[in-house]
């Protein structure tokens, strides 16, 4: 969320897939509650460092406020759903993977936000994930999902990309 507030890398692709025309075009923006709070602490973080003003941190902790209540559908602290398929736990996803808890302190949190908000999704036809990073996004495509990854993909590229899709 940050590349949505702040000009970097994906940007624009960020800006849009938030956008009203995205969503006339089917798209549907789903966060969690992890995601928010690390989304705060994060500009939180950048205030504290100098990167950004606390001006523009309070500005832009108000606009994600407003985009997290009205855009991003949030699912609480439970699930979205029951999951479509296998019943998976973290710790099993975990070791599917063969992940190194520990090494990369993010992966069980990545793996808690597929079995608790994305799992019920997975039967769901043109799935696709935003995410910048690339371990996330290889879990994320061995599970079946697909993958845009803002900083690697323009906007022209994944409009190009679903009109083929939905051409066959």
């Amino acid at each position: 969320m940050e590349k949505y507030f702040l000009p970097e890398n994906g940007s624009e692709l960020m800006h849009w897939l938030c956008s009203k025309k995205a969503i006339l075009c089917g798209v549907r923006c789903i966060s969690s509650p992890k995601v928010r709070l690390d989304f705060f602490h994060a500009i939180e973080e950048k205030c504290r460092s100098g990167q950004i003003s606390q001006d523009q941190a309070d500005r832009i902790k108000t606009k994600a406020s407003d985009l997290f209540e009205k855009l991003i559908q949030g699912n609480g602290e439970v699930p979205l759903h029951a999951p479509a398929g296998e019943n998976v736990t973290a710790d099993e996803m975990a070791e599917r993977h063969k992940l190194t808890i520990g090494k990369h302190n993010w992966d069980m949190d990545r793996i808690e936000t597929i079995v608790s908000n994305l799992s019920f999704l997975t039967k769901v036809p043109k799935l696709q994930v935003v995410t910048p990073d690339e371990g996330f996004g290889e879990i994320l495509a061995l599970e079946g999902y697909g993958v845009i990854n803002p900083e690697a993909m323009k906007l022209g590229e994944l409009l190009e990309e679903w009109a083929a899709e939905s051409s066959h």
